[in-house]
Order: C-alpha cells, then structure tokens, then sequence
C-alpha cells in the first residue's frame, strides 16, 4: 500500500476523499521525511550563499546590511519559500515588520546551526549590542543562544 515512488498528488487525492483522522502511519512517515528533506535543502540553499559570511566582509557592510532587515528578509524568502511560510504561520504577533523580525531570525539561528561560518545576523547583532554599551555578561549569554557573535 505504502511503497517508494508515491508522488505528492497521490496524497493530495487520498488527503482529500479520506481526511486526517485515519491516516496509515506510512503516509505520515513518508509526509514527515518529504518535510524535513524539504526544509534541509532551503537550509542548505542558504547556508551556500557568500554574502551571509561575516568574515568576508567590510564591517560597515555587514551592519548595514542586516540592520536593513528587508535584506535578510527577500534573501531567506527567496532562498527557503517553505521554511520561510512555515515560520510566518508559527510566529503570530500584530504587525507585519514585527512577523517578519522575527522569522528572520528564527531562520539564522536555523542557518548558524547549518554553517557556522553563515553568521552575518549574529555578528552584526553583537557589533550592534557592543556599540550600544550592552555588558559583556550579556554578550556571552547570548552568544551561547546563538543570537550573537563575539
């Protein structure tokens, strides 16, 4: 019933004329396994773009390029259309910029994770909290988090 070479149309029909409640554990296997080679590869995708890569840039560039959030914005969007969807929908605040800051960053901390050299939002978030006086504590704290870089 279950075997290789099920196509996504296939579940799609069997989606429609059966529903969830009895679905064969093979076809949420098989859902599961698409899902996630799916999302590896968007990740993959962007962890082999060079511009995300701090150490080759000009530190003047690498701040304004992430604090200029619709950058990163289109280049994940482009990148990883269906990781991005998947984080809009998780992420529910009232506006659009504060959905978007948020996704943006959920999706560097899945690319760091991917490469750790694709690290340009962690390194200009920590040059960012560094000109702003935040306490070394601090930095450390987040750079476990993964949201900095020191």
């Amino acid at each position: 019933m279950c075997e290789a070479g099920w196509d996504h149309q296939i579940l799609d029909e069997w989606w429609q004329t059966q529903g969830s409640r009895r679905t064969p554990p093979c076809i949420k296997g098989y859902t599961v396994t698409r899902a996630e080679e799916m999302y590896t590869n968007e990740l993959t995708k962007i962890a082999r773009d060079s511009t995300l890569q701090s150490s080759d840039q000009l530190v003047a560039l690498a701040k304004s390029r992430v604090l200029e959030q619709e950058y990163l914005t289109r280049k994940y969007q482009d990148a990883a259309p269906n990781l991005f969807r998947l984080i809009k929908r998780l992420v529910k605040l009232s506006t659009e910029k504060e959905v978007a800051y948020r996704t943006v960053t959920v999706i560097s901390q899945l690319v760091i994770y991917t490469s750790q050299k694709k690290n340009l939002f962690q390194f200009s978030m920590g040059l960012y909290l560094y000109a702003c006086g935040c306490p070394k504590r601090v930095m450390n704290v987040l750079n476990r988090a993964g949201l900095v870089e020191r």
